[in-house]
């Protein structure tokens, strides 16, 4: 209950510092102020369940009521939309860095995830039959074969020639997908809109639009 008055830059903001839960109750409810999400509190619930479950599992000593909290009903989802033409010709005629731009190029005409693409290697090109094999992923259709598009074919034959064994970024997509979202959320805001958007591009076979941007 008190997480669910919460400010949502609470942990971050300068401002909070030194005004304690009780203070922020009494206080902010009067005004109208942006709360945590239901999805935020239910990733700190789960969180402490793990860490409390740890606990018990290492001393018996610890003993608590944590597996008895409930989720949240996380009523604030937003449907992923994929990107229109317009939006396409802001993000690849934009400021953004050309290393950005053509792993964003990969993931519009592969349909590969973020962290699909932060993990390519060399060895995941297949310049014999112009495929991408994946070998892993979250689950056990992410094991596939794409084949190259000609858009994307020269991105790749350059990347293959450099000395690093990732073609982007060392692999960290953990980085990247944080700043790729930064950069496209500042250019594209519809909130429906976010580097997934390329999936759904792509999964809905609408290249053929997508093509006549570039």
């Amino acid at each position: 209950k008190k997480m669910k008055v919460m400010p949502f830059d609470y942990l971050r903001a300068k401002k909070w510092r030194g005004k304690d839960i009780s203070w922020i109750m009494n206080n902010l409810p009067k005004s109208d102020y942006q709360t945590i999400k239901p999805t935020t509190i239910n990733k700190h619930i789960n969180f402490h369940k793990q860490f409390f479950e740890w606990l018990e599992y290492n001393d018996s000593k610890y003993t608590t009521d944590m597996k008895k909290l409930k989720t949240l009903w996380e009523d604030d989802t937003i449907v992923k939309e994929e990107y229109q033409p317009e939006d396409l010709n802001l993000i690849f005629n934009s400021d953004i860095s050309q290393d950005l731009k053509e792993f964003c190029l990969v993931a519009l005409f592969t349909g590969l995830r973020i962290s699909e693409i932060s993990n390519l290697k060399k060895v995941n090109i297949n310049t014999d039959i112009n495929f991408i094999e994946v070998f892993d992923g979250k689950t056990k259709n992410a094991i596939r074969a794409i084949p190259i598009h000609n858009k994307i074919q020269k991105i790749l034959e350059k990347r293959i020639k450099s000395r690093f064994e990732f073609l982007f970024f060392e692999g960290n997509s953990s980085a990247n997908s944080k700043k790729l979202n930064r950069y496209l959320n500042k250019i594209i805001t519809d909130k429906s809109k976010s580097f997934h958007s390329f999936r759904k591009n792509y999964s809905q076979f609408d290249l053929r639009r997508t093509i006549q941007v570039f």
